[in-house]
């Protein structure tokens, strides 16, 4: 009798071992099943975006025919995708419509295309910078040697020798998208952030991290060597945090400070005395903090919107104008992007050291609209010539009173604030890219609403994301989405190498 009892059981071994295997095969067919399915939201969603994408192109080809007066033509695949270089003549001759800047409210005054021949302001490629492998989205030069260095969204930052246009360095430690690069006074060190929530210190000499800042929270935006001490930094976060970092603390994984804010901060301005900073955050607004109490004392917002703001920029002023302890009356110029596709400048941007602490009297001096900022982290900077002071008093003279009603020098004639002669060295100059695929050169030297399109420079295939003046010398570096740099200068400066 024990033979069908030991039979029975053999058969439940065999049913219960084909359950399982089947079941384990039923979880794999399932999870692949859930793979599967996120693959195809992913390529509908890919997909849907390309859709946006053509239709976008569509309409921006359609207005451009209309405005040009041309008939239409189908669109030639070949030639959006590997379009023709144009050399620095076709910069000034191309038959295109203007996009002419204008202070909200004032009425604006088109630059005659006669005038733009003579213009010394006018910048020319001088060079291609490739290797990124991914849209290239940040770029600063160092001040005391001829390199620049750059940030991808290849997870990369490289470091090229701009008077050989080659690259000389690639660091490759980050493990998601480079947001932003900062160079030490010395250009000794160099800081990277990135989306994977660290900050990054390296040596360039001997090119290594010298330090890694991984426990942070949030993406990281936007990094900031402090001017008066270069072992403390900044790092500004989509946490709404913004993080003093001192490479002497270790054992705090080297935070030495954290300010918290109620937004995501997606810019900074370091004063040269190292006290103070200002934020731009994604509810527009411009915050002024003291680190030495570690507090906010000040909130001034950008525009009502309360778009946010994706870059601050100030000129770089002479030896006497500073953001700060022992700043001259005017302070310095300070540019600001956010996503309305309008670009501000401010001017006697300037912080009082004495108690109490606040702003100096910022004030709106111009709106620029023409570019295409909106919903794009797009950056911008600016270019102050060594004689541009000196250029300011010979253009403008003071009336009686010494100032007009709104507080702006007065122009002498129409012949003393022409750019027949103007140089670059003269000049204020404000350089800001853009999502049509283009960066644009703007002339802010003038009174309230008097700012002028100098060019528009194209070469780019995809959009521009930042456009970053060196700032001593008057070059200028472009990088895009198309993956790589473009080197600007004056036709003097052209051949750089």
């Amino acid at each position: 009798m024990a033979a069908p009892s030991s039979r029975l059981s053999l058969s439940s071994v065999k049913t219960s071992g084909s359950e399982a295997y089947y079941k384990s095969n039923l979880d794999l067919v399932l999870k692949e099943n859930k793979q599967l399915r996120q693959r195809l939201d992913q390529l509908e969603k890919e997909n849907r975006g390309l859709k946006k994408a053509v239709y976008d192109l569509s309409v921006r080809h359609s207005a451009c025919i209309e405005q040009l007066g041309r008939a239409g033509k189908p669109f030639d695949i070949n030639s959006i995708i590997t379009p023709e270089s144009a050399g620095p003549e076709s910069l000034e001759t191309a038959d295109l419509p203007d996009i002419v800047p204008q202070k909200v409210g004032i009425p604006s005054v088109a630059v005659p295309k006669s005038k733009r021949k003579s213009d010394g302001r006018q910048f020319y490629l001088a060079c291609d910078l490739k290797g990124h492998k991914g849209p290239v989205y940040a770029a600063q030069f160092a001040k005391a040697s001829n390199l620049l260095a750059s940030g991808s969204f290849d997870q990369s930052v490289r470091i090229w020798d701009v008077q050989t246009q080659r690259e000389v360095q690639c660091f490759q430690e980050h493990h998601q998208n480079v947001a932003d690069v900062d160079w030490s006074s010395d250009g000794a060190h160099l800081l990277s952030g990135g989306f994977d929530h660290c900050v990054k210190d390296w040596d360039v000499v001997a090119g290594k991290a010298v330090h890694s800042y991984s426990e942070l929270q949030g993406f990281i935006q936007t990094v900031r060597f402090n001017p008066a001490d270069n072992v403390i930094f900044l790092a500004g976060s989509t946490s709404k945090h913004i993080y003093v970092l001192d490479r002497r603390l270790q054992s705090s994984g080297g935070v030495a400070m954290l300010l918290t804010g109620d937004a995501k901060v997606g810019a900074l301005v370091m004063s040269p005395s190292g006290s103070t900073c200002l934020s731009g955050d994604s509810h527009g607004a411009m915050k002024l903090w003291d680190l030495r109490t570690k507090a906010c004392v000040e909130t001034v917002y950008n525009e009502d919107g309360h778009k946010p703001i994706t870059s601050l920029s100030t000129s770089s002023g002479s030896p006497d104008v500073h953001m700060g302890a022992g700043c001259n009356e005017e302070g310095v110029h300070l540019a600001v992007n956010s996503y309305d596709n309008v670009l501000r400048v401010y001017d006697r941007y300037s912080v009082t050291e004495q108690p109490p602490l606040k702003l100096g009297n910022l004030r709106l001096v111009h709106a620029i609209n023409g570019t295409r900022t909106k919903n794009w982290p797009i950056k911008s900077s600016m270019f102050q010539g060594h004689d541009y002071q000196h250029a300011v008093r010979r253009r403008w003279h003071k009336s009686i009173d010494g100032l007009s009603a709104n507080g702006d020098f007065r122009p002498r004639s129409p012949e003393a604030s022409s750019f027949q002669d103007a140089s670059v060295h003269d000049a204020l100059l404000l350089a800001t890219g853009s999502a049509d695929n283009f960066a644009y050169i703007f002339d802010v030297s003038g009174p309230s609403g008097t700012s002028e399109l100098v060019q528009r420079l194209e070469g780019h295939t995809d959009r521009v994301c930042a456009a970053v003046f060196h700032p001593v010398d008057p070059i200028l570096t472009t990088c895009s989405a198309d993956f790589t740099l473009k080197i600007w200068t004056p036709r003097h400066l052209t051949d750089i190498g």
